[in-house]
């Protein structure tokens, strides 16, 4: 409850000078975000005079939270219905909200793991007025679609955000092209098949992420330059250059 500026700002200009220059996951999907927001807002105002990139988990906890417990107040607790569980509303609202707190304080965001495209219109409004907004995305959101989660297998593809329809994905891919989105990051999560297809997961136990840092580059390599939707220098810019930068 105390102000953190005084000891966030001497800690982020001692690590920046390091070359620490971004956080780790800040998780607005947690009840933590919300229970201490003016603290977080104090320290991201901080975080972007010190020079550092606050890097964003956008999806909103309430509406996280209460379509899970409706869901499974309702029997409908399996991991098929993981979608429904983590609408795009939520993702929308807290890529909203990361705009805001960029507007108001100046402070660098970096939107982890976007998934839809009415988020990423939200963050591309923000870039044409020059807000410090940047995009990343992963490669399940651009070769998936939500069908996977009725596959018996569903528990190889759960990971938050869901995935989504395929207008998102080739908005996603759009967003690649035209510079919107800056990154592809994998955020590679080492299970086992045999934990992710653990048929004891429900909603409130999923095991979220995938392993896909050896697959990601050759895969976008395929499905992005071979077939047109990106050019070999987007595919570099996106995958390597763009995070250099950054």
């Amino acid at each position: 409850g105390n102000d953190p500026t005084p000891y966030v700002r001497s800690r982020l200009d001692e690590l920046a000078a390091k070359g620490f220059v971004s956080t780790g996951e800040d998780f607005m999907e947690r009840p933590a975000y919300d229970g201490h927001v003016l603290e977080w807002y104090r320290t991201h105002r901080e975080s972007g005079a010190a020079g550092v990139l606050s890097m964003m988990h956008a999806e909103d906890y309430s509406i996280l939270q209460e379509a899970r417990d409706r869901l499974m107040a309702e029997g409908k607790g399996s991991i098929h219905n993981f979608a429904q569980s983590a609408p795009v509303v939520a993702e929308v609202v807290a890529v909203q909200r990361v705009v805001a707190i960029a507007e108001a304080t100046g402070a660098p965001m970096y939107i982890l793991h976007m998934s839809s495209g009415r988020a990423l219109k939200v963050a591309e409004e923000a870039m044409a007025r020059g807000l410090p907004i940047y995009v990343e995305t992963r490669p399940m959101y651009l070769h998936l679609t939500q069908e996977v989660y009725q596959r018996p297998d569903v528990g190889l593809y759960l990971g938050g955000p869901p995935v989504r329809d395929k207008w998102d994905q080739d908005m996603l891919w759009e967003g690649i092209a035209k510079g919107t989105v800056h990154t592809i990051g994998t955020d590679h999560t080492g299970y086992t098949a045999a934990a992710k297809l653990d048929p004891t997961q429900r909603l409130e136990n999923k095991r979220l992420g995938t392993p896909n840092l050896q697959e990601y580059l050759p895969m976008m390599f395929s499905e992005g330059v071979l077939t047109g939707r990106i050019t070999l220098e987007q595919f570099v810019a996106g995958t390597s250059t763009n995070a250099a930068k950054l």
